[in-house]
């Protein structure tokens, strides 16, 4: 996702619980690692692809970027930045 003229990395996740006593249950989450600086730029040890990123640690930001996400992606509430 752009933001400011950078793209955004993130990853949109679910959990799901079922116990015998109440049924099942879910929700949503959003985790941001930050502003990719360089994509698959290098391997692990597993042979998987490693990307850059850069921390996004300023209040201001993380809540556009929070505005942004819950709009393109209504019903996750939880976003958090890594």
């Amino acid at each position: 996702m752009n933001h400011r003229g950078k793209e955004v990395l993130y990853l949109v996740g679910t959990a799901v619980i079922e116990a015998s006593c109440c049924g099942t249950w879910g929700c949503g989450f959003i985790k941001v690692p930050g502003y990719i600086r360089e994509w698959k730029k290098g391997r692990n040890e597993a042979g998987r692809p490693v990307s850059k990123v850069e921390r996004i640690d300023t209040q201001d930001r993380q809540r556009e970027i929070q505005d942004l996400l819950r709009e393109r992606h209504p019903g996750f509430s939880q976003v958090e930045f890594l």
